[in-house]
Protein backbone atom coordinates (compact mmCIF):
# COMPACT_ATOMS: atom_id res chain seq x y z
CA UNK A 1 0.00 0.00 0.00
CA UNK A 2 1.41 3.38 -0.95
CA UNK A 3 1.82 5.95 1.78
CA UNK A 4 0.38 9.42 1.43
CA UNK A 5 2.70 11.98 3.02
CA UNK A 6 2.44 15.72 3.49
CA UNK A 7 4.58 18.23 5.38
CA UNK A 8 3.61 21.57 6.93
CA UNK A 9 4.52 24.09 9.63
CA UNK A 10 2.03 24.02 12.49
CA UNK A 11 1.57 24.53 16.23
CA UNK A 12 1.15 21.23 18.08
CA UNK A 13 -0.57 20.94 21.45
CA UNK A 14 0.19 17.74 23.37
CA UNK A 15 -2.01 16.96 26.39
CA UNK A 16 -2.38 14.01 28.74
CA UNK A 17 -4.26 13.04 31.88
CA UNK A 18 -2.29 13.18 35.14
CA UNK A 19 -2.31 9.87 37.03
CA UNK A 20 -4.45 8.04 34.47
CA UNK A 21 -3.33 4.54 35.49
CA UNK A 22 -3.93 5.23 39.17
CA UNK A 23 -7.38 6.67 38.45
CA UNK A 24 -8.32 3.64 36.37
CA UNK A 25 -7.16 1.29 39.12
CA UNK A 26 -9.18 3.15 41.74
CA UNK A 27 -12.45 3.42 39.79
CA UNK A 28 -12.42 2.48 36.12
CA UNK A 29 -16.08 3.33 35.36
CA UNK A 30 -15.91 6.74 37.01
CA UNK A 31 -12.62 7.61 35.32
CA UNK A 32 -13.92 6.66 31.86
CA UNK A 33 -17.09 8.69 32.44
CA UNK A 34 -15.06 11.77 33.48
CA UNK A 35 -12.77 11.26 30.51
CA UNK A 36 -15.67 11.10 28.04
CA UNK A 37 -17.25 14.22 29.56
CA UNK A 38 -13.96 16.11 29.41
CA UNK A 39 -13.40 15.18 25.79
CA UNK A 40 -16.99 15.87 24.68
CA UNK A 41 -17.71 19.03 26.68
CA UNK A 42 -14.33 20.74 26.92
CA UNK A 43 -11.45 19.39 24.82
CA UNK A 44 -13.12 18.94 21.46
CA UNK A 45 -15.23 22.16 21.58
CA UNK A 46 -12.20 24.22 22.70
CA UNK A 47 -9.97 22.86 19.94
CA UNK A 48 -12.67 23.53 17.34
CA UNK A 49 -13.38 27.01 18.71
CA UNK A 50 -9.72 27.94 18.28
CA UNK A 51 -9.53 26.60 14.70
CA UNK A 52 -7.62 23.45 15.54
CA UNK A 53 -8.16 19.75 14.99
CA UNK A 54 -7.42 16.67 17.10
CA UNK A 55 -5.10 14.53 15.03
CA UNK A 56 -4.24 11.74 17.44
CA UNK A 57 -6.09 10.13 20.37
CA UNK A 58 -3.98 7.94 22.64
CA UNK A 59 -6.56 7.07 25.27
CA UNK A 60 -5.10 9.15 28.07
CA UNK A 61 -3.60 11.79 25.78
CA UNK A 62 -4.16 13.80 22.62
CA UNK A 63 -2.31 15.68 19.94
CA UNK A 64 -4.02 18.71 18.39
CA UNK A 65 -2.82 20.72 15.40
CA UNK A 66 -3.36 24.47 14.91
CA UNK A 67 -2.48 26.72 11.99
CA UNK A 68 -2.41 29.61 14.48
CA UNK A 69 0.07 29.58 17.38
CA UNK A 70 -2.11 32.10 19.22
CA UNK A 71 -5.04 29.73 18.78
CA UNK A 72 -3.09 26.83 20.27
CA UNK A 73 -2.07 28.88 23.33
CA UNK A 74 -5.54 30.30 23.89
CA UNK A 75 -7.06 26.83 23.60
CA UNK A 76 -4.62 25.36 26.14
CA UNK A 77 -5.07 28.12 28.71
CA UNK A 78 -8.88 28.00 28.35
CA UNK A 79 -8.89 24.25 29.03
CA UNK A 80 -6.64 24.55 32.07
CA UNK A 81 -8.62 27.50 33.44
CA UNK A 82 -11.87 25.53 33.20
CA UNK A 83 -10.38 22.40 34.79
CA UNK A 84 -8.93 24.43 37.65
CA UNK A 85 -12.49 25.51 38.51
CA UNK A 86 -14.37 22.21 38.32
CA UNK A 87 -11.62 19.85 39.55
CA UNK A 88 -12.85 16.94 37.46
CA UNK A 89 -9.44 16.03 36.03
CA UNK A 90 -5.86 17.26 35.98
CA UNK A 91 -3.98 17.44 32.69
CA UNK A 92 -0.61 18.72 31.56
CA UNK A 93 -0.07 20.48 28.22
CA UNK A 94 2.96 21.23 26.03
CA UNK A 95 3.03 23.37 22.88
CA UNK A 96 5.68 23.73 20.18
CA UNK A 97 5.71 25.05 16.62
CA UNK A 98 7.65 23.25 13.92
CA UNK A 99 7.68 21.04 10.87
CA UNK A 100 5.22 18.14 11.04
CA UNK A 101 4.72 15.24 8.66
CA UNK A 102 1.35 13.61 8.08
CA UNK A 103 1.65 10.06 6.82
CA UNK A 104 -1.67 8.27 6.30
CA UNK A 105 -3.29 8.70 9.73
CA UNK A 106 -0.12 9.24 11.76
CA UNK A 107 1.98 12.31 12.47
CA UNK A 108 5.73 12.82 12.95
CA UNK A 109 8.33 15.57 13.15
CA UNK A 110 10.15 17.95 15.50
CA UNK A 111 6.95 19.85 16.27
CA UNK A 112 5.37 16.68 17.63
CA UNK A 113 8.44 15.39 19.48
CA UNK A 114 9.21 18.62 21.32
CA UNK A 115 5.54 19.29 22.18
CA UNK A 116 5.35 15.80 23.72
CA UNK A 117 8.53 16.37 25.76
CA UNK A 118 7.26 19.74 26.98
CA UNK A 119 3.99 18.11 28.06
CA UNK A 120 5.95 15.49 30.00
CA UNK A 121 7.81 18.10 32.09
CA UNK A 122 4.69 20.20 32.77
CA UNK A 123 3.29 20.21 36.30
CA UNK A 124 -0.37 19.18 36.69
CA UNK A 125 -2.55 22.06 35.52
CA UNK A 126 0.29 23.87 33.71
CA UNK A 127 0.87 24.85 30.09
CA UNK A 128 4.52 24.66 29.00
CA UNK A 129 5.58 26.23 25.69
CA UNK A 130 8.87 26.38 23.82
CA UNK A 131 10.82 29.60 23.30
CA UNK A 132 9.77 29.59 19.64
CA UNK A 133 6.11 29.68 20.67
CA UNK A 134 6.69 32.34 23.35
CA UNK A 135 8.49 34.70 20.99
CA UNK A 136 5.70 34.51 18.43
CA UNK A 137 2.80 35.00 20.86
CA UNK A 138 4.35 37.37 23.40
CA UNK A 139 1.80 40.14 24.11
CA UNK A 140 -0.68 38.67 21.62
CA UNK A 141 -2.62 36.46 24.03
CA UNK A 142 -2.59 38.28 27.35
CA UNK A 143 -1.07 35.17 28.91
CA UNK A 144 1.57 35.93 31.54
CA UNK A 145 4.20 33.26 30.88
CA UNK A 146 6.98 32.60 33.36
CA UNK A 147 10.51 32.17 32.04
CA UNK A 148 11.64 28.69 33.15
CA UNK A 149 15.10 28.90 31.61
CA UNK A 150 16.90 26.62 29.16
CA UNK A 151 16.05 22.95 29.58
CA UNK A 152 17.53 19.74 28.20
CA UNK A 153 14.55 17.64 27.13
CA UNK A 154 14.74 13.87 26.97
CA UNK A 155 16.05 12.62 23.61
CA UNK A 156 16.11 16.18 22.22
CA UNK A 157 19.71 17.12 21.43
CA UNK A 158 19.24 20.89 21.29
CA UNK A 159 18.67 22.77 24.56
CA UNK A 160 15.21 24.36 24.58
CA UNK A 161 14.04 27.66 26.07
CA UNK A 162 10.92 26.91 28.14
CA UNK A 163 8.08 29.14 29.41
CA UNK A 164 5.15 28.17 31.63
CA UNK A 165 1.70 29.33 32.67
CA UNK A 166 -0.91 28.05 35.13
CA UNK A 167 -4.27 29.30 36.45
CA UNK A 168 -4.30 31.46 39.57
CA UNK A 169 -5.43 28.50 41.67
CA UNK A 170 -2.01 26.85 41.38
CA UNK A 171 0.15 29.98 41.12
CA UNK A 172 3.14 29.88 43.42
CA UNK A 173 3.79 26.21 42.75
CA UNK A 174 6.46 24.91 40.40
CA UNK A 175 5.30 24.78 36.80
CA UNK A 176 7.68 21.93 36.05
CA UNK A 177 6.78 18.41 37.18
CA UNK A 178 10.31 17.27 37.95
CA UNK A 179 13.93 18.21 37.27
CA UNK A 180 14.77 17.86 33.59
CA UNK A 181 17.76 15.93 32.33
CA UNK A 182 20.18 18.82 32.35
CA UNK A 183 19.31 22.23 33.70
CA UNK A 184 21.35 24.75 31.85
CA UNK A 185 24.68 25.26 33.46
CA UNK A 186 25.37 25.75 29.78
CA UNK A 187 23.02 28.73 29.41
CA UNK A 188 23.47 30.84 26.31
CA UNK A 189 23.90 34.63 26.63
CA UNK A 190 20.62 36.45 27.26
CA UNK A 191 19.88 39.59 25.21
CA UNK A 192 17.17 41.92 26.50
CA UNK A 193 15.45 44.15 23.94
CA UNK A 194 13.94 47.01 25.92
CA UNK A 195 11.09 49.30 24.98
CA UNK A 196 12.48 52.36 23.18
CA UNK A 197 12.16 55.88 24.55
CA UNK A 198 10.20 58.27 22.36
CA UNK A 199 10.14 62.00 21.62
CA UNK A 200 8.79 64.43 19.05
CA UNK A 201 5.43 63.34 17.64
CA UNK A 202 4.84 60.90 20.43
CA UNK A 203 2.00 58.85 18.92
CA UNK A 204 3.89 58.29 15.67
CA UNK A 205 7.17 57.70 17.53
CA UNK A 206 5.54 55.18 19.87
CA UNK A 207 4.08 53.22 16.96
CA UNK A 208 7.36 53.22 15.04
CA UNK A 209 9.39 52.33 18.14
CA UNK A 210 7.17 49.34 18.87
CA UNK A 211 7.39 48.13 15.27
CA UNK A 212 11.19 48.39 15.33
CA UNK A 213 11.36 46.53 18.63
CA UNK A 214 9.02 43.80 17.41
CA UNK A 215 11.04 43.37 14.19
CA UNK A 216 14.22 43.06 16.26
CA UNK A 217 12.61 40.47 18.54
CA UNK A 218 11.38 38.51 15.55
CA UNK A 219 14.69 38.67 13.69
CA UNK A 220 17.08 37.99 16.57
CA UNK A 221 14.98 35.25 18.13
CA UNK A 222 15.65 33.12 15.04
CA UNK A 223 19.37 33.12 15.75
CA UNK A 224 21.14 30.15 17.32
CA UNK A 225 23.45 30.78 20.29
CA UNK A 226 21.61 33.50 22.20
CA UNK A 227 18.34 33.82 24.08
CA UNK A 228 16.27 36.92 23.38
CA UNK A 229 13.85 38.29 25.99
CA UNK A 230 11.49 41.26 25.91
CA UNK A 231 11.38 42.15 29.61
CA UNK A 232 13.37 41.74 32.79
CA UNK A 233 12.57 39.15 35.41
CA UNK A 234 14.19 37.99 38.63
CA UNK A 235 15.31 34.62 37.26
CA UNK A 236 17.09 35.72 34.08
CA UNK A 237 19.80 38.36 34.14
CA UNK A 238 20.56 39.68 30.66
CA UNK A 239 24.18 39.73 29.59
CA UNK A 240 23.43 42.37 26.95
CA UNK A 241 20.73 45.02 26.63
CA UNK A 242 19.51 46.67 23.44
CA UNK A 243 17.74 49.98 23.95
CA UNK A 244 17.39 53.34 22.31
CA UNK A 245 15.41 56.46 21.56
CA UNK A 246 13.07 57.13 18.63
CA UNK A 247 12.19 60.66 17.53
CA UNK A 248 9.65 61.41 14.79
CA UNK A 249 8.99 64.86 13.33
CA UNK A 250 6.85 64.81 10.20
CA UNK A 251 8.54 62.47 7.73
CA UNK A 252 11.89 62.73 9.53
CA UNK A 253 12.98 59.95 11.86
CA UNK A 254 16.03 59.83 14.09
CA UNK A 255 16.78 56.62 15.91
CA UNK A 256 19.65 56.02 18.35
CA UNK A 257 20.21 52.35 19.25
CA UNK A 258 22.58 51.21 21.99
CA UNK A 259 24.10 47.86 22.90
CA UNK A 260 25.16 47.84 26.54
CA UNK A 261 26.27 45.42 29.23
CA UNK A 262 23.44 43.92 31.26
CA UNK A 263 25.62 43.65 34.33
CA UNK A 264 27.20 47.07 34.69
CA UNK A 265 25.25 49.04 32.14
CA UNK A 266 28.38 50.17 30.27
CA UNK A 267 27.74 51.25 26.69
CA UNK A 268 29.35 48.89 24.18
CA UNK A 269 28.18 50.41 20.92
CA UNK A 270 25.79 53.11 19.71
CA UNK A 271 24.36 53.46 16.21
CA UNK A 272 22.38 56.40 14.81
CA UNK A 273 19.85 55.93 12.01
CA UNK A 274 18.07 58.75 10.18
CA UNK A 275 15.32 58.73 7.56
CA UNK A 276 13.30 61.43 5.82
CA UNK A 277 11.18 59.19 3.60
CA UNK A 278 7.73 57.71 3.94
CA UNK A 279 9.02 54.18 3.43
CA UNK A 280 8.92 53.21 7.09
CA UNK A 281 8.78 49.46 6.39
CA UNK A 282 12.14 49.54 4.64
CA UNK A 283 13.62 51.70 7.40
CA UNK A 284 12.40 49.28 10.10
CA UNK A 285 13.87 46.30 8.28
CA UNK A 286 17.21 48.02 7.67
CA UNK A 287 17.53 49.03 11.33
CA UNK A 288 16.67 45.55 12.60
CA UNK A 289 19.13 43.86 10.26
CA UNK A 290 21.96 46.28 11.07
CA UNK A 291 21.50 45.89 14.82
CA UNK A 292 21.23 42.11 14.48
CA UNK A 293 24.55 42.01 12.58
CA UNK A 294 26.19 44.30 15.15
CA UNK A 295 25.09 42.11 18.06
CA UNK A 296 26.11 38.88 16.29
CA UNK A 297 29.52 40.31 15.47
CA UNK A 298 30.15 41.51 19.01
CA UNK A 299 28.89 38.40 20.80
CA UNK A 300 30.74 36.10 18.40
CA UNK A 301 34.08 37.87 18.54
CA UNK A 302 34.06 39.17 22.12
CA UNK A 303 31.68 37.10 24.25
CA UNK A 304 34.29 34.44 25.04
CA UNK A 305 37.11 36.83 25.95
CA UNK A 306 36.49 36.32 29.66
CA UNK A 307 37.13 32.58 29.24
CA UNK A 308 40.15 32.82 26.92
CA UNK A 309 42.78 32.37 29.64
CA UNK A 310 40.87 29.81 31.70
CA UNK A 311 41.62 26.07 31.35
CA UNK A 312 39.12 24.16 29.22
CA UNK A 313 38.59 21.69 32.07
CA UNK A 314 37.08 24.48 34.21
CA UNK A 315 34.50 25.57 31.63
CA UNK A 316 30.96 24.44 30.83
CA UNK A 317 30.00 23.44 27.29
CA UNK A 318 28.53 26.87 26.53
CA UNK A 319 31.58 28.63 27.95
CA UNK A 320 33.80 26.43 25.76
CA UNK A 321 31.76 27.39 22.70
CA UNK A 322 32.09 31.08 23.57
CA UNK A 323 35.83 30.70 24.09
CA UNK A 324 36.20 28.89 20.75
CA UNK A 325 34.24 31.59 18.90
CA UNK A 326 36.49 34.26 20.41
CA UNK A 327 39.67 32.39 19.43
CA UNK A 328 38.44 31.61 15.90
CA UNK A 329 37.68 35.30 15.38
CA UNK A 330 41.42 36.02 15.65
CA UNK A 331 41.82 34.48 12.13
CA UNK A 332 45.23 33.01 13.09
CA UNK A 333 46.65 29.51 13.20
CA UNK A 334 47.17 29.80 16.95
CA UNK A 335 43.61 30.97 17.47
CA UNK A 336 42.16 28.15 15.40
CA UNK A 337 44.23 25.50 17.19
CA UNK A 338 43.11 26.84 20.58
CA UNK A 339 39.50 26.87 19.40
CA UNK A 340 39.77 23.29 18.17
CA UNK A 341 41.07 22.13 21.55
CA UNK A 342 38.18 23.84 23.35
CA UNK A 343 35.63 22.35 20.94
CA UNK A 344 37.07 18.84 21.33
CA UNK A 345 36.63 19.27 25.10
CA UNK A 346 33.05 20.47 24.58
CA UNK A 347 32.29 17.37 22.50
CA UNK A 348 33.81 15.09 25.14
CA UNK A 349 31.26 16.55 27.57
CA UNK A 350 28.35 16.71 25.12
CA UNK A 351 29.06 14.41 22.12
CA UNK A 352 25.82 15.21 20.28
CA UNK A 353 25.94 18.99 20.65
CA UNK A 354 25.20 20.27 17.12
CA UNK A 355 26.73 23.70 17.72
CA UNK A 356 30.02 22.18 18.91
CA UNK A 357 30.08 19.83 15.92
CA UNK A 358 29.44 22.64 13.44
CA UNK A 359 31.93 25.01 15.05
CA UNK A 360 34.65 22.34 15.08
CA UNK A 361 34.04 21.64 11.39
CA UNK A 362 34.39 25.36 10.64
CA UNK A 363 37.50 25.67 12.77
CA UNK A 364 39.16 22.72 11.02
CA UNK A 365 38.56 24.26 7.61
CA UNK A 366 39.56 27.79 8.64
CA UNK A 367 43.16 27.35 7.36
CA UNK A 368 41.74 27.38 3.83
CA UNK A 369 39.47 30.41 3.94
CA UNK A 370 41.88 32.34 6.18
CA UNK A 371 44.72 31.43 3.84
CA UNK A 372 47.46 30.38 6.26
CA UNK A 373 46.99 26.63 5.59
CA UNK A 374 46.89 24.43 2.54
CA UNK A 375 44.34 21.94 1.21
CA UNK A 376 46.46 18.84 1.92
CA UNK A 377 46.62 19.80 5.61
CA UNK A 378 42.88 19.50 6.30
CA UNK A 379 41.02 16.28 7.09
CA UNK A 380 38.22 16.46 4.52
CA UNK A 381 36.46 13.28 5.61
CA UNK A 382 36.28 14.29 9.27
CA UNK A 383 35.15 17.83 8.50
CA UNK A 384 32.25 16.61 6.36
CA UNK A 385 31.31 13.97 8.94
CA UNK A 386 31.17 16.65 11.64
CA UNK A 387 29.10 18.89 9.36
CA UNK A 388 26.61 16.18 8.45
CA UNK A 389 26.19 15.10 12.07
CA UNK A 390 25.60 18.71 13.11
CA UNK A 391 22.82 19.07 10.52
CA UNK A 392 21.29 15.73 11.51
CA UNK A 393 21.22 16.64 15.22
CA UNK A 394 20.42 20.35 14.93
CA UNK A 395 18.09 20.78 11.98
CA UNK A 396 16.60 23.98 13.47
CA UNK A 397 19.97 25.73 13.82
CA UNK A 398 21.08 28.34 11.29
CA UNK A 399 24.74 27.81 12.19
CA UNK A 400 24.88 24.10 11.30
CA UNK A 401 23.70 24.78 7.75
CA UNK A 402 26.08 27.71 7.41
CA UNK A 403 28.99 25.49 8.43
CA UNK A 404 28.09 22.74 5.97
CA UNK A 405 27.60 25.27 3.18
CA UNK A 406 31.16 26.57 3.55
CA UNK A 407 32.57 23.08 3.85
CA UNK A 408 30.75 21.90 0.74
CA UNK A 409 32.03 24.91 -1.17
CA UNK A 410 35.67 24.87 -0.08
CA UNK A 411 36.24 21.11 0.11
CA UNK A 412 34.16 19.78 -2.78
CA UNK A 413 33.36 22.76 -5.04
CA UNK A 414 29.73 21.73 -4.45
CA UNK A 415 28.06 24.98 -5.47
CA UNK A 416 24.50 23.65 -5.56
CA UNK A 417 24.95 21.94 -2.19
CA UNK A 418 26.31 25.14 -0.68
CA UNK A 419 23.37 27.14 -2.06
CA UNK A 420 20.91 24.60 -0.69
CA UNK A 421 22.38 24.85 2.81
CA UNK A 422 22.51 28.65 2.66
CA UNK A 423 18.86 28.74 1.63
CA UNK A 424 17.94 26.42 4.50
CA UNK A 425 19.83 28.58 7.02
CA UNK A 426 18.09 31.70 5.71
CA UNK A 427 14.69 30.02 6.05
CA UNK A 428 15.51 29.45 9.72
CA UNK A 429 17.01 32.91 10.23
CA UNK A 430 16.35 35.49 7.48
CA UNK A 431 18.50 37.98 9.40
CA UNK A 432 21.70 35.95 9.04
CA UNK A 433 23.30 38.60 6.84
CA UNK A 434 26.66 36.83 6.51
CA UNK A 435 24.91 34.12 4.51
CA UNK A 436 23.39 36.65 2.17
CA UNK A 437 26.95 37.63 1.34
CA UNK A 438 28.13 34.00 1.16
CA UNK A 439 25.89 33.50 -1.85
CA UNK A 440 28.04 36.06 -3.65
CA UNK A 441 31.18 34.06 -2.93
CA UNK A 442 29.54 30.93 -4.37
CA UNK A 443 28.82 32.84 -7.60
CA UNK A 444 32.44 34.06 -7.84
CA UNK A 445 33.95 30.62 -7.47
CA UNK A 446 31.42 29.00 -9.81
CA UNK A 447 32.40 31.44 -12.55
CA UNK A 448 30.04 34.42 -12.49
CA UNK A 449 32.33 36.95 -10.82
CA UNK A 450 30.30 39.94 -12.01
CA UNK A 451 27.11 38.61 -10.41
CA UNK A 452 29.00 37.69 -7.24
CA UNK A 453 30.54 41.15 -6.94
CA UNK A 454 27.16 42.84 -7.31
CA UNK A 455 25.63 40.60 -4.65
CA UNK A 456 28.46 41.32 -2.22
CA UNK A 457 28.42 45.08 -2.81
CA UNK A 458 24.65 45.20 -2.34
CA UNK A 459 25.17 43.69 1.12
CA UNK A 460 28.40 45.50 2.00
CA UNK A 461 26.95 48.46 3.87
CA UNK A 462 24.78 46.18 5.99
CA UNK A 463 27.86 44.13 6.91
CA UNK A 464 30.14 46.98 7.98
CA UNK A 465 29.89 45.90 11.64
CA UNK A 466 30.50 42.22 10.94
CA UNK A 467 33.71 40.44 11.90
CA UNK A 468 33.77 38.97 8.36
CA UNK A 469 33.74 42.41 6.70
CA UNK A 470 37.43 42.18 5.62
CA UNK A 471 36.68 38.81 3.99
CA UNK A 472 33.82 40.40 2.04
CA UNK A 473 36.25 43.03 0.79
CA UNK A 474 38.70 40.26 -0.16
CA UNK A 475 35.92 38.50 -2.10
CA UNK A 476 34.98 41.67 -4.02
CA UNK A 477 38.65 42.29 -4.81
CA UNK A 478 38.91 38.73 -6.15
CA UNK A 479 35.76 39.17 -8.25
CA UNK A 480 37.03 42.36 -9.88
CA UNK A 481 40.42 40.73 -10.50
CA UNK A 482 38.64 37.98 -12.45
CA UNK A 483 36.52 40.46 -14.43
CA UNK A 484 39.66 42.45 -15.36
CA UNK A 485 38.68 45.62 -13.46
CA UNK A 486 42.11 46.15 -11.93
CA UNK A 487 41.59 49.52 -10.25
CA UNK A 488 38.40 48.38 -8.52
CA UNK A 489 40.14 45.17 -7.49
CA UNK A 490 43.04 47.11 -5.96
CA UNK A 491 40.65 49.47 -4.15
CA UNK A 492 38.82 46.68 -2.34
CA UNK A 493 41.91 44.50 -1.89
CA UNK A 494 43.89 47.30 -0.26
CA UNK A 495 41.06 48.08 2.17
CA UNK A 496 40.70 44.38 2.95
CA UNK A 497 44.37 44.09 3.89
CA UNK A 498 44.46 47.38 5.82
CA UNK A 499 41.49 46.27 7.91
CA UNK A 500 42.89 42.78 8.56
CA UNK A 501 46.67 42.63 8.06
CA UNK A 502 46.86 39.28 9.90
CA UNK A 503 44.52 37.41 7.53
CA UNK A 504 46.64 35.74 4.85
CA UNK A 505 43.93 35.80 2.19
CA UNK A 506 43.54 39.56 2.58
CA UNK A 507 47.27 39.96 1.94
CA UNK A 508 47.07 37.53 -0.96
CA UNK A 509 44.38 39.45 -2.84
CA UNK A 510 46.23 42.70 -2.18
CA UNK A 511 49.36 41.18 -3.73
CA UNK A 512 47.46 39.90 -6.79
CA UNK A 513 45.61 43.18 -7.30
CA UNK A 514 48.86 45.20 -7.01
CA UNK A 515 50.78 43.07 -9.52
CA UNK A 516 50.78 45.85 -12.15
CA UNK A 517 51.88 48.51 -9.64
CA UNK A 518 55.70 48.28 -9.17
CA UNK A 519 55.60 51.30 -6.86
CA UNK A 520 53.68 48.99 -4.48
CA UNK A 521 55.27 45.58 -5.13
CA UNK A 522 58.86 46.89 -4.96
CA UNK A 523 58.33 48.56 -1.58
CA UNK A 524 59.95 46.97 1.47
CA UNK A 525 56.74 46.85 3.48
CA UNK A 526 55.03 44.91 0.64
CA UNK A 527 57.85 42.35 0.56
CA UNK A 528 57.69 42.14 4.36
CA UNK A 529 53.96 41.39 4.12
CA UNK A 530 54.55 38.44 1.78
CA UNK A 531 57.16 37.02 4.13
CA UNK A 532 55.20 37.67 7.34
CA UNK A 533 52.02 36.03 6.04
CA UNK A 534 53.91 33.08 4.54
CA UNK A 535 52.40 33.63 1.10
CA UNK A 536 53.43 31.33 -1.74
CA UNK A 537 51.90 30.28 -5.04
CA UNK A 538 50.44 27.06 -3.60
CA UNK A 539 47.75 29.17 -1.92
CA UNK A 540 45.96 29.24 -5.30
CA UNK A 541 45.13 25.54 -4.91
CA UNK A 542 42.98 26.37 -1.86
CA UNK A 543 40.31 28.12 -3.90
CA UNK A 544 37.36 26.14 -5.29
CA UNK A 545 37.36 27.66 -8.77
CA UNK A 546 35.11 26.00 -11.32
CA UNK A 547 37.06 27.60 -14.18
CA UNK A 548 40.72 26.75 -14.61
CA UNK A 549 41.24 30.11 -16.32
CA UNK A 550 40.43 31.90 -13.03
CA UNK A 551 43.00 29.79 -11.18
CA UNK A 552 45.65 30.47 -13.84
CA UNK A 553 44.93 34.20 -13.71
CA UNK A 554 45.35 34.38 -9.94
CA UNK A 555 48.55 32.31 -10.11
CA UNK A 556 50.09 34.57 -12.76
CA UNK A 557 49.17 37.76 -10.90
CA UNK A 558 50.72 36.52 -7.66
CA UNK A 559 53.87 35.43 -9.50
CA UNK A 560 54.12 38.87 -11.13
CA UNK A 561 53.78 40.50 -7.69
CA UNK A 562 56.81 38.58 -6.40
CA UNK A 563 55.04 35.86 -4.40
CA UNK A 564 57.44 32.87 -4.29
CA UNK A 565 56.64 29.38 -5.56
Amino acid sequence: MSKEQSRKLAAIMAADIVGYSRLMAENEADTLARLRTFRRDLLEPSVTEHAGSIIKNMGDGWLAEFDSIVGAVNCATAIQQRLSQDGSLEIRIGIHVGDIIHENEDIFGDGVNIAARLQQIAAPGAVIVSGDVFKLVDRKTGTDFEDLGIQRLKNITVDTAVYGWAPETIKGQSLLSAPTEEKAANTVPVVLIEELHISGSEDEAAELAEEIRYELLLLMSRRTGIKVVSERNEKTEPKYVIGGRCRVSGTKVRLDMTLSSGRGGETIRTERFQSDTDDRDDFIEQVARRISVMVRSFTTSRDGEEYAERPDSDLSVQELLSKAAFLNARWTREGAEGAQASLETALSKSPDNPMALAMLAMSLISPLFAGYGRRQEVDTARIMDLSNRAVSLGSQSDVVFMARAFNRLWLHSDYDGARSDIDRALQINPGYQELQAALGLVEIFEGDAQKGAKYLIDNLDMMSESMVFPVLLFSIGLAYLITGESEKSLQYARESYERAPLISNCGMIYAAAAAEKPEITNASDFKEMISRLGLDLSVVDNYPFAREADRVLLHSRLEAAGVPA
